[in-house]
């Protein structure tokens, strides 16, 4: 997750809009500047309200950056390439309407990362069902339970929305599931001994009941919270103990229930090179992750 809710895409536009915040010299916007500023702004606004967690680590106000009643979500995994293509071609066709000679250095250099970003993604695009949001460290069985017992409350509107999100668990896993069944009926399902260190980590998250950190921390968290009562205390924390009940732990018991039934599907022990057209796909992965151009054995050298 990297914090995977907090994606490059938002972190490219949200930097490149403030690298520049501290300028004293003030130059007039013309249309073209304005019309920019707007478009990358539509970019940031849908990406950042794409998943309730990623919204609320990265924008302590959405209200400040117009964004209000966006959906509460995990998001969900696509195995749809010729849509986010399709998404992709969209995003880079209207880019390409502004006159980079038109723009401020400012906003030439948001044009720069930006194209840059939506190029990358498309070579990307064709590999999607080799990303592996499971692991055995970095799966997001592990982490999505340290980010909720992380998630700040800042007011009580923040509980409710926390809530909700709980109830979203099962849906997200059963997307998480689809997207792992496609992945085995490609071949690029994850070997049986990642497999088994998934499942024994799901199975310990389920084995906690009542010592839950799930449960401690969300009161905690809410005894942070000014001006509540008792009553409102223990009416929150009981909706949240019958989440966990009902949603969370259910959603990791389909999870584990999946993995054995896939148990066997995968057959790659070596690493991602060795999947069909996996230098390829490491070729790709090189180039999003360090922003460079230059390939595997140029960066070695």
């Amino acid at each position: 997750m990297k914090n995977k809710y907090l994606t490059s895409f938002t972190a490219l536009l949200l930097s490149s809009s403030l690298l520049f915040s501290g300028c004293s010299s003030i130059r007039a916007s013309s249309d073209t500047n304005t019309a920019f500023r707007q478009f990358t702004l539509e970019l940031f606004r849908q990406d950042v309200a794409a998943n309730t967690i990623g919204l609320h680590y990265t924008l302590k106000d959405p209200s400040a950056y117009d964004i209000s009643q966006a959906p509460v979500t995990y998001g969900s995994f696509s195995t749809n390439t010729t849509g986010m293509m399709a998404s992709l071609e969209n995003s880079l066709s209207a880019l390409s309407h502004y006159h980079y000679e038109d723009l401020t250095d400012e906003n030439k250099l948001t044009y720069d990362i930006l194209k840059s970003y939506l190029q990358t993604a498309q070579k990307g695009a064709p590999y999607l069902l080799y990303e592996e949001p499971l692991g055995e460290i970095t799966g997001i069985q592990a982490q999505l339970p340290v980010l909720l017992a992380e998630y700040p409350f800042h007011d009580i509107k923040d509980v409710d929305t926390y809530l909700s999100l709980l109830s979203c668990t099962p849906d997200y896993f059963n997307s998480l599931i689809f997207f792992e069944k496609e992945k085995a009926d490609s071949g690029l399902f994850i070997p049986d001994s990642t497999v088994d260190a998934v499942v024994d980590q799901c199975s310990s998250f389920v084995d906690m009941k009542d010592s839950n950190y799930l449960l401690t921390t969300f009161e905690e968290r809410l005894s942070k919270i000014p001006g509540l009562s008792s009553t409102v205390k223990r009416d929150y924390q009981k909706k949240n103990q019958e989440m966990i009940a009902n949603a969370v732990v259910p959603a990791y018991e389909s999870l584990i229930d999946a993995l054995l039934e896939l148990r066997g599907s995968g057959k790659n022990e070596k690493g991602v090179c060795y999947l069909p057209n996996g230098k390829e796909y490491y070729s790709y992965v090189v180039e999003r992750d360090t922003g460079s151009p230059r390939s595997v054995s140029e960066i070695k050298n």
